[in-house]
């Protein structure tokens, strides 16, 4: 079994900004938040504080590549006002680090107990409310937890919901792509056909279909390379439910519910907790307890 975790990383985050004795966060960002573009105004009060909100993005945007998944959207959220914050942006800022440090003994748990193949997960958010645009993600899991997961805003409009579906299969593909050789040179077997997951059913079953489709017809580079890697048998496409995609908080922020929830499927669980009930099981099949 292997581990990985920041827990003293976060410590120092937590130290630094002065949160140890703050009100805790289930999330790390409200699930119905907008976080509006700033005014000269606003950005001015912001100033006031002397914060370097860039260095302080970054530190968190650190622990969300390192460890901790969950965080990807939050901190992408967040960085999209680097060159002018404000005070709510700090505020949104904070809340992240009150659910960190909530959440401090969170850690990424692997076991060859688990799956041994990697399974991607692919999501897509469209039209979001604020400025239109999509968000993409994507997770990929192997040994039981997340090895790899994005999640990245698309700096212009997309028409459709399957466009959007479709931009977020071609860097889930092209991260597969990548992943399904590393292991094939890790374990010096011939590469596996990679299952990815998508929640959309159109985008499914256009990327399976290669009869021409005129609300595709723009997309026409990021189609073909969707539908050239399923038709070589490089990743198979399957439906999942939205209830089960991994990757659905890489696109969103969630209710606590549906978060812990994904937490779990991404391998995150508390270390402690965690070690304890794997040497119990030890113990157990020994004859011991």
């Amino acid at each position: 079994m292997i581990t990985l975790s920041q827990q003293h990383y976060i410590e120092e985050l937590i130290s630094k900004y002065g949160l140890e004795d703050r009100k805790l966060n289930m999330t790390p960002m409200q699930s119905n938040i907008k976080l509006e573009t700033t005014t000269d105004k606003e950005h001015k009060e912001f100033k006031k504080l002397n914060i370097n909100y860039r260095a302080d993005i970054g530190s968190l945007n650190y622990l969300s590549q390192c460890t901790r998944p969950e965080l990807a959207y939050t901190v992408g959220t967040l960085s999209q006002f680097l060159e002018k914050p404000s005070l709510s942006h700090w505020s949104a800022f904070k809340r992240e680090l009150k659910y960190s440090r909530k959440t401090k003994d969170l850690g990424l748990t692997y076991s060859m107990n688990g799956i041994s193949d990697i399974i991607g997960y692919s999501d897509s958010s469209w039209a979001e409310e604020n400025n239109r645009t999509s968000c993409c993600g994507y997770v990929f899991n192997y040994g039981g937890a997340a090895i790899s997961w994005r999640s990245k805003r698309l700096n212009f409009i997309s028409v459709s919901s399957t466009e959007s579906e479709f931009r977020a299969l071609l860097g889930t593909f092209q991260e597969g792509k990548w992943l399904r050789q590393i292991h094939s040179e890790i374990t010096s077997t011939d590469p596996k056909q990679m299952l990815v997951y998508c929640d959309n059913q159109g985008a499914i079953n256009r990327a399976k279909n290669e009869v021409y489709h005129s609300r595709t017809k723009h997309i026409d580079v990021h189609y073909n390379f969707v539908i050239d890697y399923i038709k070589n048998n490089f990743i198979r496409l399957e439906y999942i439910t939205t209830n089960e995609m991994v990757a659905y908080f890489m696109t969103k922020a969630l209710d606590s519910v549906k978060h812990q929830s994904l937490n779990s499927h991404m391998g995150l669980n508390n270390i402690e907790s965690y070690v304890a009930n794997i040497y119990l099981c030890v113990l157990g099949s020994r004859g011991y307890v």
